[in-house]
């Protein structure tokens, strides 16, 4: 009897472990105003306005916005757009930043980004697919984040 209660109790932990799961996995974007001329952006090109390697696109000059270091949709980005961890992107900053690169813009929420991108027609940031579309921005790339990405 024990058993059986035990295997039930396995059982609903599991259901309920996949259900959460489904949960965790967040749909992001890389956003930029609605009347930019910007429409599509691959990974490699993402990656390299972010590390500050290109600072044009077409004649635009992205203001990049990025969110604060523990931040788990900044981890998902750095490990799934710039293939990097913290401790390298750190070290990346350390080294380039005197040879002049600029590292982004760092904002404290999704939603901050998504109101600076709304007023800054240049501005360019990563944040979840619904607050990009609450704040009526267009969306020029997206991913899947799943939890095991934001740890």
């Amino acid at each position: 009897m024990a058993l059986v209660n035990l295997f039930h109790v396995l059982k609903r932990a599991l259901i309920v472990t996949l259900f959460t799961h489904s949960l965790w996995a967040t749909t992001m974007v890389i956003a930029v105003h609605p009347s930019s001329s910007i429409n599509h952006l691959s990974p490699a090109i993402i990656k390299k306005l972010y590390l500050d390697q290109q600072q044009l696109i077409d004649t635009i000059r992205p203001l990049k916005l990025s969110l604060p270091y523990q931040d788990p949709l900044r981890i998902c980005f750095e490990t799934k757009i710039l293939h990097m961890k913290k401790e390298q992107l750190q070290l990346y900053w350390l080294k380039n930043r005197y040879l002049g690169f600029r590292p982004p813009k760092v904002l404290a929420s999704a939603q901050a980004v998504a109101l600076y991108i709304q007023k800054v027609p240049n501005a360019i940031g990563y944040l979840p697919l619904k607050t990009a579309k609450q704040y009526g921005l267009k969306i020029v790339y997206q991913w899947k984040c799943e939890d095991e990405d934001k740890n």
